[in-house]
């Protein structure tokens, strides 16, 4: 494996105070529903599935198994004893490697190593690749959104899966694979292929948002589009009890300080329309989702110099 850039490690280094500086300053409870998610992606990726049980006496449960969510604050909080940064409770590249040490285990672990499942060699882009990649396939698609989009779903980490089967840099569920025709598998292994897959779905997305009267060229529409992504049903649900009240979804803020508001009548709605045993639907979860995917985009746009 060829060494790495100096331009790429600035750009990497850029990166990560640029997340620093966003998420660092504190863990919000918001933000436990994420790391949840990338742990149990993290988990796989990187192999500490093997180790789970000594991550948890590291974090002080001798006797006990933490749920995901308790988990995932402990995390937080060794990060912030530690002086990691950022404090997300995500157990990543970097926590994993601090937490292997401190666990005395080999470095370098990797799923394979690990008994966990075996991954593809690594196909990781930087940030200039992906980007020449967008700008292959994306037509008149904010650069910002999508590449909003991968760092929030994947981190530019091709391989997975996630414990739904999500793959790619964009990460697509079997069924929305099935849906667009993709061969499901090649996410994973192909850069280029996982780049247009992605686009298929954000244009087929973006197709039902404009369908549902949101207007073609505005944020809103790409806002809506991801929004869709985390749950096509949820967001029929909750336009339709907008609409039944009385409350037309003109802007972002509109659509989500009604949700704020009846975050729990909602979420019960959810929960009877599409149950599933042991999961509550949490909508502000999609609300925070699109939030941090617009954030993040921008943030990287900015770095590159994209307007």
């Amino acid at each position: 494996m060829g060494s790495r850039s100096a331009v790429d490690l600035l750009v990497d280094d850029v990166l990560r105070e640029l997340e620093g500086e966003f998420e660092a300053e504190s863990f919000a409870e918001k933000d436990i529903g994420y790391a949840v998610l990338a742990n149990r992606r993290y988990k796989v990726m990187l192999g500490w599935d093997r180790y789970e049980q000594d991550i948890g006496r590291l974090l002080g449960f001798a006797n006990s198994s933490p749920t995901e969510a308790l988990f995932s604050q402990s995390v937080a909080e060794w990060q912030a004893q530690n002086g990691l940064r950022p404090v997300d409770g995500m157990v990543g590249p970097v926590t994993w490697a601090r937490m292997r040490s401190a666990l005395g285990l080999p470095s370098g672990t990797s799923p394979a190593a690990a008994g966990g499942l075996s991954a593809p060699p690594s196909k990781t882009l930087t940030w200039p690749q992906i980007i020449l990649l967008l700008n292959k396939y994306r037509g008149d698609i904010p650069l910002y959104f999508l590449m909003g989009w991968i760092d929030v779903e994947s981190g530019r980490q091709l391989e997975g899966p996630t414990s739904l089967g999500e793959l790619g840099y964009f990460q697509i569920h079997p069924g929305e694979s099935k849906e667009l025709g993709l061969d499901h598998p090649r996410l994973r292994t192909d850069p280029d292929y996982s780049i247009w897959g992605g686009i298929q779905l954000v244009r087929k997305r973006a197709a039902q948002a404009h369908s549902l009267g949101f207007p073609e060229g505005t944020e809103l529409l790409w806002r809506v589009t991801k929004w869709r992504h985390w749950a096509p049903g949820g967001v029929d649900v909750i336009l339709k009890d907008m609409a039944g009240n009385g409350v037309k979804p003109v802007s972002w803020d509109a659509i989500e300080q009604y949700v704020i508001a009846n975050r729990v009548r909602i979420g019960a709605l959810m929960d009877a329309r599409f149950p599933i045993r042991g999961k509550h639907w949490d909508p502000m979860f999609g609300i925070n989702n699109v939030d941090k995917t617009i954030q993040r985009g921008k943030q990287l746009a900015a770095t590159f110099g994209i307007v």
